[in-house]
């Protein structure tokens, strides 16, 4: 066997897909900026698109839960890590407004904090009588796991949609305000004058109350929300109505300091709430947001980092670990010396082939996800080993080991994963619009033109190619004459049946 087959089967990059990595994640994990301004607690909301990263950084977060204890923060998960979601107890039947999914996310995360306070022996009277409270409503018992939580409180508000607070008898203690002795005393706005005599109690007040319990005792809880594509996934309305609903809850607990809320969202999603008839309280965001955004430096970074846990791989480069902390020109010829000198797509001048690489997996808004890019490399990885199986030539070149051939196979691959697996899956209502182009004559379109190839009316054929421009399958661009053109990704071609490169002579 050729030393070159050994070390490309050697290689182990994983998949991309955090959920089915988080056993290596600590080999894997980049550490970029956006990682350590969420590890500091300066950033809540994290965005990007699939495969962008937002779930590797939620389990690294996790994976720090004993580190972030030490210094006064709990960690809590608020979605199952795999099974089932949580979210899942959103029925599309349910019935919700938005001010009912407000109800839900404000108890959900007070009894969160709730069992985590519990948990950690920070208890008061209010914590006490609130437990208390929470039993009685049927909403909260020792050990119940997240899905029974958020499932009990999704069906305690729908069975109280119609009421604000119930009724009962009650004893207020002096020293706290609240109820000694409660009976179905929950209410989800302010309350009135008659009703603070009757002991009602608000969930905003027992969130306040529970956030100077945390910043007495020098503590707080960070909660986690991943997996938002998991609410009303049929349902775009309804999806689009929950997640402003948790925008709101994050917006009102802001000033709470030892209440802390870390939401992973796609861009997509984000996108959806934002754009159609404004958001208030997106426009005061901006300070605590940040976007998962890979160029073509930190890709390589990511990608070089993975090739290096394999001993086989350091051992034939004479590399060794802390190379990856090297000269960044350094480790750039490195990894360019990996892959063959020049690639064409369509036409344009000769690419280096990483280059090539993230070119290939960039969308129509001009995003290449690490997932896309690992799928690529493992189809190509694999192309070459089966390769020197089959007894064919390594290449000449010390340093080659992958060759044109291997990486627009792992081209196609990628390109029809990401079609059936990505779009269609998630954009289904899409899926007749998109095969229109299969066999296309090329990938440029006007709008007259793809008016016909839709076979609809220009009005119609301008909404459509701005929802795929939304979703990456198309990108636009102005022509001279002032007309909307369209363009459809390299990444979606080769599905499609349009030729996305020309053969380039290298090894």
């Amino acid at each position: 066997m050729h030393i070159k087959q050994v070390v490309l089967e050697s290689l182990e990059i994983g998949n991309g897909v955090a959920e089915l990595e988080r056993s290596v994640l600590s080999s894997f994990f980049f550490e970029s900026i956006t990682w350590k301004k969420l590890r500091k607690d300066k950033i809540d909301f994290i965005l990007g698109p699939k495969g962008s990263g937002k779930s590797a950084l939620y389990y690294y977060l996790l994976d720090h839960e004993a580190e972030l204890h030490s210094e006064g923060s709990f960690i809590v998960s608020s979605e199952n890590t795999s099974g089932e979601s949580v979210f899942s107890a959103l029925t599309d039947e349910a019935g919700f407004e938005e001010a009912d999914l407000i109800r839900i996310w404000k108890l959900y995360f007070l009894t969160l904090i709730l069992d985590t306070c519990k948990k950690n022996g920070i208890t008061s009277k209010v914590s006490q009588q609130t437990e208390e409270l929470l039993k009685q409503e049927g909403i909260y018992e020792n050990g119940w796991s997240i899905s029974q939580l958020f499932a009990n409180i999704s069906n305690y508000i729908r069975s109280r949609l119609y009421f604000d607070a119930a009724d009962g008898e009650l004893e207020i203690d002096p020293s706290t305000g609240l109820p000694k002795k409660i009976k179905a005393k929950l209410t989800f706005g302010s309350p009135t004058t008659t009703q603070q005599k009757q002991g009602i109690i608000s969930i905003d007040a027992l969130l306040q109350a529970y956030n100077n319990l945390l910043v007495e005792n020098n503590r707080k809880v960070w909660i986690l929300l991943d997996r938002l594509d998991a609410i009303f996934p049929n349902d775009r309305k309804k999806e689009k109505s929950a997640l402003r609903s948790l925008v709101r809850v994050y917006a009102a607990t802001r000033n709470l300091p030892a209440i802390r809320l870390k939401i992973f969202m796609r861009n997509d999603l984000w996108s959806s709430i934002t754009k159609e008839d404004g958001f208030r309280e997106a426009s005061h965001l901006a300070p605590v947001t940040a976007r998962l955004d890979w160029d073509k430096s930190t890709l390589g970074e990511m990608l070089l980092k993975r090739f290096l846990l394999s001993v086989e791989f350091r051992k034939y480069f004479r590399k060794d670990e802390s190379f990856i902390k090297s000269n960044s020109n350094d480790k750039h010829n490195f990894l360019y010396s990996l892959f063959p000198d020049n690639m064409n797509l369509y036409g344009n001048k000769p690419q280096k082939s990483f280059d090539w690489l993230v070119m290939y997996t960039q969308d129509g808004l001009g995003v290449s996800a690490p997932r896309d890019l690992i799928e690529l490399v493992n189809s190509a990885i694999e192309y070459e080993i089966t390769r020197l199986e089959k007894g064919d030539t390594p290449y000449k070149q010390r340093n080659l080991i992958f060759n044109h051939e291997g990486l627009i196979s792992g081209g196609g691959v990628l390109s029809k994963t990401k079609m059936e697996q990505t779009i269609f899956a998630e954009f289904p209502e899409c899926r007749r619009y998109i095969e229109a182009f299969i066999d296309s004559s090329g990938r440029n379109f006007d709008d007259d033109k793809l008016a016909s190839v839709w076979g609809v009316d220009r009005d119609q054929a301008d909404r459509m190619a701005s929802y795929l421009c939304e979703i990456g399958v198309l990108k636009k661009s102005s022509a001279k004459s002032g007309a909307t053109n369209y363009l459809i990704p390299v990444l979606y071609t080769n599905y499609l049946g349009i030729n996305p490169s020309r053969k380039s002579k290298v090894g």
